[in-house]
C-alpha cells in the first residue's frame, strides 16, 4: 500500500507538466483558444537567477492568480523551440519573462532577476494592457512631436546670427553642414 500511496504525487505531477504547452507555438494556439495573453518564462538549467525566480517569485497565490489569467509557457533556452524564439524576440540574457497576445505579437517583457514587489506589479501591467509596445511607440511619436522645433531650423537660426564668440564656426563639421541645408 506504502508505494502506491507514494506514487499518487507523481501521478499528480505529471498531469500537471502535461498540461504545459510543449512548445510556445502550441501555447499560442491554446491562448487563441482560450482568449488569453501566453507568458513565456525563458530560463535554463545552469541559470542561477532563473533557479531563484522559480524556488522564490514563481510560486505562492499571486503565481496561481497568474497562472488563472495567462498560459504560462516555460521555455528552456537551451532547446532548439527556445533558441529560436529567443532569436526571434531578440531576448539576449536569462531570466526573461516575455508576454505574448493570443496572435503571437509582443506586449512586455521583464528582464532579469526580480523580487515579488517588482515582478507581480509589472507583469500586471503588462497584461492589462498599460505598458504595450504599441502605446510606448505612441507616447515616443507624440513627445517627439511636441518637442522643442527640430535641430535644423535651430541650426539655421544659430548661422543667422552675428558672429561672435560661440558661433556656428566652432560647431563639429558634421553639425555646421545640416545646418547650412
Amino acid at each position: 500500500m506504502k508505494p502506491l500511496v507514494s506514487l499518487i504525487p507523481l501521478v499528480f505531477a505529471g498531469a500537471l507538466h502535461a498540461a504545459e504547452p510543449a512548445t510556445v507555438d502550441a501555447a499560442i494556439a491554446t491562448a487563441r483558444k482560450a482568449h488569453s495573453p501566453v507568458l513565456l518564462d525563458f530560463s535554463a538549467p545552469w541559470c542561477y537567477s532563473c533557479y531563484f525566480m522559480e524556488t522564490h517569485v514563481l510560486n505562492g497565490a499571486e503565481w496561481n492568480a497568474l497562472e488563472a489569467k495567462v498560459v504560462v509557457a516555460p521555455v528552456d533556452a537551451d532547446s532548439p523551440d527556445g533558441a529560436a524564439w529567443m532569436k526571434k524576440l531578440e531576448v539576449k540574457a536569462l531570466p526573461a519573462y516575455v508576454v505574448l497576445d493570443e496572435n503571437g505579437a509582443e506586449l512586455g517583457r521583464i528582464l532579469a532577476e526580480q523580487t515579488r514587489d517588482v515582478f507581480y506589479p509589472a507583469i500586471g501591467k503588462i497584461i492589462a494592457g498599460a505598458s504595450t509596445l504599441d502605446l510606448f511607440k505612441a507616447k515616443a511619436a507624440t513627445s517627439a512631436a511636441r518637442s522643442s522645433p527640430p535641430r535644423t531650423s535651430m541650426l539655421r537660426s544659430v548661422t543667422r546670427r552675428p558672429k561672435r564668440r560661440c558661433s556656428i564656426a566652432r560647431l563639429p563639421p558634421f553639425v555646421r553642414s545640416s545646418a547650412a541645408t
